[in-house]
């Protein structure tokens, strides 16, 4: 039902004009469907027909031309046809209606050319053109062609990668106020000179360090660091996205390697350019040049995890502390002891034993565990060759084993927080026996009954430094009864083993009596005794070791005291557990 007298009146005198285009139309497309055409119609009509800044004449021309256009897109199924153009419709009413007084200065252009501009975003973006809609309908009493301009950055902002360089062309001329709407900001002309001015900043930046992407890397961040930080709602995300190009880039099985370690650059090129030239005009260095020893050249591990999160790692802190201090400690890798036998015992294949997960891969027999099962499930039908030993006639290496007792009591530093040097002495010494060959032992304990250990001597490099980056952060007791344990029924003729204990002051804990009420310091001796390799407390102190009585008491006893609270001490402390230990012993068989 048409409401609008002048509306009622325009369609009257064109009556048999309009009945004619109808009939041609049918006549043309059977399946035209006219209700739902001319329904279109007077929606967008009867708004256009209460405009009051336009004269009779004018306006009959428009209606006419309305509906002359709208008649063209139902004829070829653009409107009247949601499950092909879903959004079509709505779209152009909306824009028709709030913009009725572009309509009528130039109905057949405004319309065609809306149409078809809604149609190529739609393609383009999908169902988000809607929100380009509604941002389009924020702007009044602006021309057609100011109106499409603002249409064509409005595109690029919501995703049109492509439009990128047209429309920063067309935001060159805009006004600041038509600026700050498209951006939702307060745009000035104060702030427009800022952001031109950072354009020729961050021009020469690429082209100065083109060639140096790690320098210019920073300097560039630094530059865009205030726009990201103005980001307020999921549209403006939406538009960035194609900068946040890295957020996946850790995805898969690859694993960075080097991040632990800081470059020189990422501190001297993390700076505002602008800051850059103030500097060479000055002659005075940055504030962060300055800091850059006191900083020192590692991460620390919740830093490193940042990172590993931020390229799309999806890891907990227990496993990034474990690559951590992997990463470290391979660098710093020493020479195990081992020893010397007078003649070697050369392998001989005895049978076949089921292959454990925690072995290398590199000792499956393929052939028998095919030969077993046809299907291949690790650890049920895989298998490994079983050696005996013969008689060779060279002389043989029998590796040391590692029995590794760790502190993560409320006095020690949490090693997935900040960077311990007790943890990753340990991790050196650690690594450095499996990959001699040696089995490792470890235990992490905090107070009574707080421990947690591996499942005896074993060669499963991830299972030991995940008992070293552990942390209970309670009491402290040493766990007696372990070292009882381990050692009550070992024999002369089992594998030497090395007894390494990382704690701080509470370490002295391991002399009080165990829950049979039997001396610590009864157990601590039989251990070192039936052990055969050694033991070494590796502590941070604060003061002299020799000023602890107890302490005195356990270096007469045999037991190597170092003491580590950096990374110099660590150095200190790898060297002179190697220069101490790395030395062939002779045993008869």
């Amino acid at each position: 039902m048409v409401k609008s007298k002048k509306l009622v009146k325009i369609l009257k005198e064109n009556r048999k004009k309009l009945n004619a285009i109808i009939a041609l139309e049918k006549f043309r497309n059977v399946d035209f469907k006219v209700e739902e055409f001319i329904k279109y119609f007077i929606e967008i009509s009867e708004p256009i027909s209460e405009y009051k800044n336009i004269d009779k004449e004018k306006l009959e021309i428009s209606i006419l031309a309305v509906y002359e256009n709208l008649l063209k897109l139902f004829s070829k199924a653009y409107l009247g046809n949601p499950g092909k153009y879903p959004y079509l419709e709505d779209s152009l009413k909306k824009v028709i209606i709030s913009f009725k007084n572009l309509v009528v200065e130039n109905p057949v252009f405004f319309i065609s050319a809306m149409a078809n501009a809604v149609l190529k975003i739609f393609g383009q973006i999908g169902e988000k053109v809607g929100s380009w809609v509604d941002s389009l309908l924020k702007f009044k009493d602006i021309n057609s062609e100011t109106l499409f301009e603002i249409g064509f950055v409005l595109a690029w902002r919501a995703g049109i990668t492509r439009y990128r360089k047209h429309a920063i062309s067309i935001c060159k001329k805009l006004k600041p106020e038509i600026l700050g709407k498209i951006f939702n900001s307060d745009i000035s002309k104060k702030k427009l000179a800022r952001m031109e001015a950072d354009a020729v900043l961050g021009n020469r930046l690429i082209r100065h360090y083109a060639v140096d992407l790690l320098k210019g890397s920073g300097r560039f961040a630094a530059l865009c660091y205030t726009y990201l930080l103005k980001r307020k709602d999921a549209f403006t995300d939406s538009i960035l996205n194609s900068w946040l190009d890295t957020g996946d880039a850790g995805m898969g099985d690859a694993f960075p390697a080097g991040l632990t370690e800081i470059e020189q650059d990422e501190i001297d090129g993390a700076i505002h350019p602008a800051l850059e030239e103030k500097e060479k005009n000055t002659g005075r260095p940055s504030e962060e040049t300055d800091n850059i020893q006191s900083r020192g050249n590692y991460r620390e591990p919740f830093e490193y995890g940042q990172i590993l999160k931020s390229i799309g790692l999806n890891l907990d802190d227990k496993e990034i502390a474990i690559k951590y201090y992997k990463e470290r400690a391979i660098k710093n890798l020493i020479p195990f002891p081992v020893q010397i036998k007078e003649t070697s015992k050369e392998p001989l294949a005895e049978g076949f034993n089921v292959w454990d997960i925690g072995s290398p891969i590199e000792k499956i027999n393929w052939i028998e565990s095919i030969i077993k099962s046809p299907y291949i499930v690790p650890g049920y039908t895989t298998v490994e060759q079983i050696y005996g030993t013969t008689e060779g006639s060279n002389l043989d290496k029998e590796p040391v084993d590692l029995d590794l007792y760790v502190d993560c009591s409320g006095s020690m530093p949490n090693p997935t927080v900040k960077v311990s040097y007790l943890t990753l002495a340990g991790a050196i010494i650690a690594i450095s026996a499996l990959r001699s060959g040696s089995r490792v032992q470890a235990t992490l304990w905090s107070g009574t009954n707080q421990f947690t250990t591996t499942d005896g001597f074993i060669g499963e490099e991830k299972s030991i430094l995940g008992i070293l980056t552990g942390y209970f952060g309670d009491g402290t007791a040493f766990p007696i009864h372990m070292l009882r344990d381990t050692y009550k029924a070992r024999k002369s003729s089992d594998r030497k083993v090395h007894i390494l204990v990382i704690s701080d002051s509470g370490v002295t804990t391991i002399y009080n009596k165990d829950e049979q009420n039997n001396s610590g310091y009864d157990i601590a001796g039989k251990a070192l005794e039936k052990a055969q390799g050694g033991g070494t407390f590796v502590l941070q102190l604060w003061r002299k070791w020799k000023s602890d009585p107890l302490l005195v008491d356990a270096a007469k006893q045999g037991w190597d005291i170092y003491t580590i609270s950096d990374w110099e001490d660590l150095i200190d402390f790898s060297k002179a557990f190697s220069k101490k230990h790395y030395t062939d012993v002779e045993v008869s068989l």
